[in-house]
């Protein structure tokens, strides 16, 4: 006689893969880096930027140049 698998499959499937990812969404900037509660950003029209990521940005998107005179 083989054993019975009495365990829920959703249980399995956790013991297997682990947790699935959360289903809330993660805001993300132009980047894609994720902005959580506390984070500084910058908004330019419908572009949100971290302002971790802004010289990024700027340099990148518009063709800025950062110098020291």
């Amino acid at each position: 006689m083989l054993p019975v698998n009495l365990e829920h499959p959703v249980i399995t499937k956790i013991r297997r893969y682990g947790y699935p990812e959360s289903e809330r969404a993660v805001p993300k900037d132009y980047f894609g880096d994720p902005i959580f509660p506390g984070d500084s950003i910058v908004r330019f029209d419908d572009e949100i930027i971290l302002e971790e990521n802004l010289r990024r940005y700027l340099t990148e998107v518009w063709g800025a140049e950062f110098t020291v005179i």
